[in-house]
């Protein structure tokens, strides 16, 4: 059986828990026996308000992992399955979920300053209420390319000066905040150009730095 190698920091927040490496590999195997066993054997990856910056978690199937309140400030998640996981409340500072499948992911309350999610896939997501708690001061959220499926949730969530440009946006922004975003390219497959932008920004929340085209 594969052990997964990280990049580990063992950097602390206030109030989160700390982990060892072993112990957070130890996990990751019952959880992948779990995943392919089809919940039979082994036991799902269960890490709750613990501080996960930095950690390299390539490679690792996380399908249906449980990792609310979580710090993964700068994790690279590149590629990563976390198809019905919980990331709830989970800070995601600058992290990397560029490629990520993101079906059914509840990222509702998480912090997103700077978070890539270039080329993610977006299908019944869950990204109500997130938010980015320093705005200005980390790299702008990144989802150009990004498939947003029109079950996805984005109500009042803040994506101030996001960059969406190429991406394939169905869903409605259901007061998200997009002011100074860049929304250029976007398309839909369900909507000509100019109904798809009165339909999917009707209740957005825009201003003059908004960029459509």
């Amino acid at each position: 059986m594969k052990i997964f190698r990280f990049a580990f920091k063992n950097l602390v927040i206030s109030e989160m828990k700390k982990i060892i490496e072993r112990e957070l590999i130890e996990i990751l195997v019952q959880h992948k026996l779990w995943v392919y066993s089809k919940q039979q054997v082994g036991q799902q990856a269960i890490l709750v308000e613990v501080d996960l910056q930095e950690v390299d978690w390539h490679g690792v199937d996380l399908y249906g992992a449980a990792l609310q309140k979580c710090n993964l400030t700068r994790a690279n998640l590149r590629g990563v399955n976390l198809t019905h996981a919980n990331l709830s409340e989970a800070v995601l500072m600058e992290a990397d979920l560029s490629g990520t499948s993101l079906g059914l992911t509840n990222l509702t309350h998480a912090i997103i300053d700077g978070v890539r999610l270039r080329g993610a896939g977006l299908f019944k997501t869950d990204l109500s209420n997130a938010t980015q708690r320093e705005y200005g001061l980390h790299r702008q959220i990144e989802l150009q390319g990004a498939y947003l499926s029109g079950e996805t949730v984005l109500k009042n969530t803040d994506l101030r000066g996001a960059c969406v440009r190429g991406a394939c946006l169905i869903c409605d922004l259901d007061n998200t905040d997009v002011r100074n975003a860049d929304f250029r390219g976007v398309f839909s497959i369900d909507l000509p150009t100019d109904e798809y932008l009165r339909k999917r920004f009707a209740r957005a929340v825009t201003n003059e730095y908004t960029l459509f085209r």
